[in-house]
């Protein structure tokens, strides 16, 4: 009896451990802020990662897009040029249901057009890395010399 309590307390702790990594990673609202969806995908940024640099007016993310029909799900690292206004997918990792896991890298930028996605990733990353009030303070650094900022 003490043998299958302690199997059944072994597999129990086995799936519950993998289910939590499954789920928590990906549905982990603290984590994963949601951008845009469709009748097929939903996009989302990770707030945990954003990196902006006011001097190149650039910000590099993850973003998470799911596609629950296809049990898909795609984590890719790009960057925005806020002031060229463009978007780069540097890599990307896709995840499929058979547990195939496919990866790609691309090094070429493309502009934002207006109604897109990536128009709605601009907008969002901005708003969390708080780009305006940054870059705004970055050039009044940049334009007043000695000027110390309170």
């Amino acid at each position: 009896m003490k043998k299958i309590v302690l199997l059944f307390g072994i597999f129990f702790c086995m799936f519950s451990s993998v289910f939590a990594v499954n789920h928590t990673d990906w549905n982990n609202k603290e984590r994963w802020y949601w951008v845009v969806s469709t009748k097929e995908s939903t996009m989302y940024v990770d707030k945990l990662n954003l990196q902006y640099d006011a001097a190149t007016d650039t910000v590099i993310f993850y973003t998470l897009e799911v596609w629950p029909a296809e049990k898909t799900r795609q984590i890719a690292k790009s960057r925005i040029n806020f002031t060229k206004n463009t978007y780069q997918d540097l890599s990307a990792r896709t995840f499929k249901s058979d547990g195939t896991i496919k990866y790609w890298k691309t090094e070429k930028p493309y502009d934002i057009y207006p109604g897109t996605g990536a128009e709605q990733i601009s907008y969002v990353v901005s708003n969390l890395v708080g780009r305006d009030e940054k870059h705004a303070e970055y050039d009044d650094m940049k334009n007043n010399h000695g000027h110390i900022a309170y």
